[in-house]
């Protein structure tokens, strides 16, 4: 019953995500990129998370401990990626860093570079438009104080 139990949540969160994708392909037209794309939610923690806590310590050393808070977890689907950057931005030395400045940037749905650009201007909440979007987004993230971290 467990079991089933755990298999109706994943349905569901798999559902979720897509329905999240579909809102983010429909925000091509920049003039309206706040409208229709949703924050970046954080996916589910899995229930079981066995065997990658090496890698989980590796790249939160290399977040807290280097200038450079941009690391790509790569691998085909299904390998984890999503579970380890969940568990890495649990750790509590990337939250003692970032603090607050953690978004989750679903980027499955980018499509395209100005997809791209609408997902993280959402994620990220930006809020000035100047309808240059690459523009607005790193203004932003250079005027922040606290170091900002993206999954």
């Amino acid at each position: 019953m467990a079991s089933q139990v755990g298999d109706i949540q994943t349905q569901v969160h798999s559902v979720d995500s897509k329905v999240d994708e579909m809102k983010a392909m429909m925000a091509i037209a920049p003039a309206h990129r706040g409208t229709f794309l949703p924050w970046g939610e954080m996916p589910m923690k899995p229930r079981h998370f066995r065997g990658r806590n090496v890698i989980v310590e590796e790249v939160s050393k290399l977040l807290t401990s280097s200038e450079s808070t941009q690391i790509s977890i790569l691998g085909p689907g299904g390998m984890g990626k999503t579970s380890v950057a969940l568990a890495v931005m649990e750790h509590g030395a990337v939250r003692n860093k970032f603090s607050k400045n953690c978004f989750w940037v679903p980027c499955i749905g980018a499509t395209s570079p100005s997809l791209l650009l609408a997902i993280l201007y959402s994620s990220l909440r930006i809020t000035r438009d100047t309808n240059d979007t690459l523009a607005d987004i790193r203004n932003e993230l250079q005027a922040s104080p606290v170091p900002e971290c993206y999954y």
